[in-house]
């Protein structure tokens, strides 16, 4: 079974491959999830189709069967109270899912 980091890794990996492919700029970045008390999904993703405002979108990794803490559902909820793109996320498919379902594929 893969390790988050490395399931982290591999959504990096698709996102850097999307950007060559499409029209999108993307930058990811990891962050920390002790950063400001806890709870911080593992990747900050800016998209831009490079000529209008993009989106920031945020995904908790986790393994295949495993859901987030609940500090970090409630960090989840909060951003998504804000209207912020967040998903908890255990693959580069449904990271694919959830940028198609947002329209953000082409």
């Amino acid at each position: 079974m893969s390790t988050e980091k490395k399931i982290q890794d591999d959504i990096k990996d698709f996102l850097k491959g999307f950007a060559r492919d499409t029209k999108f700029d993307v930058e990811v970045f990891k962050t920390h999830g002790n950063l400001y008390g806890g709870g911080l999904p593992d990747l900050l993703v800016f998209i831009s189709p490079g000529d209008c405002p993009g989106v920031t979108v945020l995904f908790e990794v986790k393994r295949p069967g495993k859901k987030a803490t609940p500090r970090q559902q409630a960090v989840i909820d909060r951003l998504k109270d804000l209207h912020i793109l967040v998903a908890v996320v255990h693959s580069v498919r449904e990271v694919q899912e959830f940028l198609a379902h947002m329209r953000i594929d082409t």
